[in-house]
């Protein structure tokens, strides 16, 4: 079941909310997360009912694991849980690639599994460190912070205390009607940019990724761009959907999607694009490790291992090992660059920025290393350039025309520049209520075609 499915939006969602707005104010706040645990179960279980008794097996596990370690905190006990996490992503995500199995490889990834299990990681952790989880925590708020289904699928990763006390306060927190205008507004908006962008760029980014035949230097790159936008806008419309429908029942989740193409340095970038993935990387990986309290030359070593361990995280590949070793060096690159005292202006450090962005997403789309080799020789064949203009300017390419080119450059241009929802600030009015309903309209229209988010796939 898709955020931007007709089940979802005009049956599941509907549903769901009268439920719990009925059940505020009547029942205990245990019976209303009773009513939104059931309700994920439901969501989750739409895809593949056998995923679920994995999760609530994990979520069991974990629960008490959580409180075993408040009470001990043995070492042993926080590693044989670390492992224990970790070992059905390793046998569903990676076991196949690593040791060829075809049939392993054919198991089904359970949905959301690198999300939820980075999740109780982190729980887990913060029992053995004693980091804010109240002694009697409930299963079911642990259960609903787990299960919580607008982040349940691709995040963000939560952190047990921004969550859990929310929970406890649904039976007598109101949900005003402000939040429910931008709970709205981030929804219609996440659904936009998924349907009406994301997908239509699909199939230019598809072709540029799937060709047989070399492309010409403009076609790469334009291939190349329309990848960047579509995961883009796709993430990005995730993002918000997530954010929006957790504001509908009166619950905040942190902003995971701010403006990354703006970044003056792939260290901004970082701190842009996925940020809980990059917070959680961060708090139970670089900071344990050692951090910035190290030498600079083990400082980029360990700021390597966190991008490499990224590219591991995204997929079981040589393409996305690839991916998280350049995003590692560029990472290194800007450390060391950084520690000279020089500093680039800001139009040139976003430009550059961008670049390097555009250029290594291409391992991370490609099926294959030949193909993402094949494409990088491509978009570097500038002897070719003269050919492409002309193939481009009169219709010659196999997919692309003059005015898509110019549409996808002045898509970036805008990302780039324009304000994003979070720095938007609009007061409720009927104009903007007529725009907000036409486009649903628009987009509804649309929703036949839509296909899963991409990073469903993670």
């Amino acid at each position: 079941m898709l955020f931007s499915s007709w089940e979802f939006i005009l049956i599941f969602l509907p549903v769901t909310w009268c439920l719990v707005i009925h059940a505020k104010g009547r029942c205990s706040s245990n019976i209303i997360k009773l009513i939104l645990l059931a309700a994920s179960l439901v969501f989750y279980g739409a895809w593949n009912i056998s995923f679920v008794p994995l999760i609530l097996c994990s979520i069991l596990i974990n629960y008490e694991l959580g409180r075993q370690l408040q009470r001990h905190r043995h070492k042993r006990l926080l590693w044989f849980g670390i492992v224990l996490n970790l070992f059905p992503l390793l046998f569903y995500k990676y076991l196949g690639w690593f040791s060829g199995s075809d049939f392993i490889s054919s198991l089904a990834l359970p949905l959301g599994i690198s999300f939820y299990t980075f999740q109780q990681i982190g729980y887990i952790v913060d029992c053995f460190r004693n980091r804010g989880i109240a002694n009697n925590q409930s299963f079911l708020s642990y259960a609903c912070f787990v299960t919580f289904f607008p982040q349940l699928i691709a995040g963000p990763i939560v952190n047990h205390k921004q969550l859990t006390p929310q929970f406890d306060k649904l039976s007598h927190a109101s949900i005003s009607q402000a939040g429910i205008y931008s709970g709205l507004v981030l929804f219609i908006t996440g659904l936009c940019k998924k349907i009406l962008i994301a997908d239509n760029l699909a199939p230019f980014a598809n072709y540029a990724f799937s060709s047989t035949d070399p492309l010409s230097i403009i076609e790469a790159w334009t291939g190349a761009t329309a990848y960047a936008l579509q995961l883009y806008f796709d993430f990005s419309g995730y993002c918000e959907m997530a954010m929006g429908i957790a504001l509908l029942f009166g619950i905040r989740l942190p902003i995971n999607f701010n403006s990354p193409y703006k970044s003056g340095s792939i260290t901004e970038f970082w701190r842009r694009w996925h940020i809980t993935l990059g917070a959680f990387f961060r708090e139970y990986v670089y900071i344990p490790l050692g951090g910035n309290r190290h030498s600079l030359a083990i400082t980029c070593c360990l700021v390597f291992i966190v991008a490499f361990i990224s590219g591991i995280w995204h997929g079981a590949g040589f393409t996305f090992l690839l991916w998280g070793s350049l995003h590692g060096l560029g990472l290194i690159t800007h450390k060391l660059f950084t520690a000279t005292g020089y500093r680039l202006n800001k139009p040139l450090s976003v430009i550059l920025t961008l670049l390097f962005v555009i250029v290594t997403w291409i391992p991370f789309r490609a099926p294959d290393l030949a193909t993402a080799f094949s494409i990088w020789s491509s978009m570097f064949q500038f002897s070719g350039l003269i050919e492409a203009i002309d193939a481009l300017v009169n219709s010659k390419t196999s997919i692309y025309t003059p005015t898509q080119s110019f549409l996808m450059l002045s898509l970036l241009a805008f990302v780039v520049l324009a304000p994003n929802i979070h720095e938007h600030k609009a007061a409720p009015s009927i104009k903007r209520a007529l725009s907000y309903s036409s486009l649903v309209m628009v987009t509804l229209l649309s929703l036949g075609q839509s296909n899963e988010f991409l990073y469903f796939q993670f």
